[in-house]
């Protein structure tokens, strides 16, 4: 038995370092993208209450792919995650973006 609730706390843990990795990355791109530190917690932070974990990796990857340090601002984020073509994803990043820019 105490075999069992070994395992299961032992995925549960993993689960959730997999989930924390993936919304710490998207803040470093977040700020990558010119936010501040407190926005980019915020949104972050907002993203991963809406989101699942795929989806906020599918994010990181585009955010990576898609800056430019020369060029990149916040408004730029939403541009570059619209080519994810997904509705829910685009609406969370949009309403992520705006409500945590405009409380910090």
């Amino acid at each position: 038995m105490n075999i069992i609730k070994a395992i299961v706390a032992l995925g549960c843990t993993t689960a959730l370092i997999g989930c924390a990795s993936a919304t710490g990355e998207l803040r470093g791109h977040l700020r990558s993208f010119g936010m501040n530190n407190d926005e980019a917690r915020c949104v972050s932070r907002e993203l991963d209450d809406s989101l699942t974990t795929q989806e906020i990796r599918s994010i990181n990857r585009v955010l990576e792919a898609g800056r430019d340090d020369r060029r990149s601002r916040p408004s730029q984020v939403i541009r570059a995650v619209q080519s994810l073509d997904d509705p829910n994803v685009i609406s969370a990043v949009a309403l992520a973006n705006a409500g945590c820019l405009l409380l910090n």
